[in-house]
Order: structure tokens, then sequence, then C-alpha cells
């Protein structure tokens, strides 16, 4: 069984600002130019991403007093997302790809 998030998670198409109480993840450029080939890449990813339990993500951070969790930006890269890797014609063969995603 699968848990949603800690809060919510957020598609944004156009660039901007975020907030800092989000964990914002940009793809690399090896990823954007695959995601601007095929737009609907998008959704398949953001649809995994949501499928991580929320114990998986927030393990890979630091629980503050007051149980504030916080994860460095490069901490994420520490979550298994071999299912993202595996929608790439590239990763396939590629074995740290998850490190070049976001």
């Amino acid at each position: 069984m699968t848990g949603d998030l800690p809060g919510k998670l957020h598609a944004q198409s156009l660039p901007g600002a975020v907030a800092r109480v989000y964990l914002a993840l940009y793809p690399k450029p090896h990823l954007a130019s695959v995601l601007e080939n095929n737009p609907d890449l998008t959704r398949h990813i953001w649809e995994i991403l949501r499928k991580i339990h929320p114990e998986t993500l927030m393990g890979e951070g630091r629980v503050y007093g007051g149980g504030l969790h916080k994860l460095e930006p490069k901490e994420p890269a520490n979550v298994p997302a071999q299912a993202i890797a595996a929608l790439l014609p590239a990763a396939k063969a590629a074995s740290n790809i998850q490190t070049s995603l976001f």
C-alpha cells in the first residue's frame, strides 16, 4: 500500500519561485530535453513520485525539534526512483542515472 506524501505534491508547468515549504524538483538538462520531446512523461513521473511512501522520503532527511522534517537539496536523490529511470530510453544502460534526473 502506498501513502500520500505529507502535504501536497504539486506539478508546476510554468517557471517561477517556489515557497520554502515545498520540495521543488527541477529536471536537469537531459531529463528536461526528454520531457520537452515527450510531455506525457511529466504526468507519469509525477504519478510515480506521488507513490513514494512518506517514511521513505522523510527517512532521507532529518527531524528537528517539534517534528519539523527537513530534506537538504541532494537528499531526495537517495530515494529509490528506478521506476522513473525505466521510463527513459538512455537510463536502461546507465547505473547512476537517478542522480542525473533532478
